[in-house]
């Protein structure tokens, strides 16, 4: 009796144990499912870069909040200037704001 054999493997899994070949081949595999899944993860992330939910809040670029609302940039700026909403969350060029501020000052009836 061989030693594979007594440690009640198959001859499958002594090939598959002890052959070179075939652990190489299970690396390539494994390194190219990280590589997919990786692949997948930017790219939904590169999807949702005009939105971010942060502790439960949302908030979402410029362009977004000017859609959604119908108000200009520069409306945003005052309000942010005269504290009416809280500051937005830069990133690069980009300016994140919290959508709730946007919402509940509008509501109350806040003009320029």
């Amino acid at each position: 009796m061989s030693s594979h054999e007594d440690s009640n493997s198959t001859d499958d899994d002594f090939f598959v144990n002890h052959n070179p070949c075939y652990m190489k081949l299970s690396a390539y595999i494994e390194d190219m499912h990280k590589q997919v899944r990786t692949s997948a993860y930017l790219e939904v992330n590169t999807s949702m870069k005009d939105e971010m939910v942060l502790g439960g809040k949302t908030f979402k670029v410029t362009r977004l909040i000017e859609e959604r609302f119908g108000i200009s940039g520069m409306t945003l700026s005052r309000w942010e200037k005269n504290g009416v909403i809280s500051k937005p969350i830069s990133i690069g060029k980009r300016n994140y704001y919290n959508e709730q501020d946007i919402e509940e000052s509008l509501l109350k009836g806040v003009t320029d």
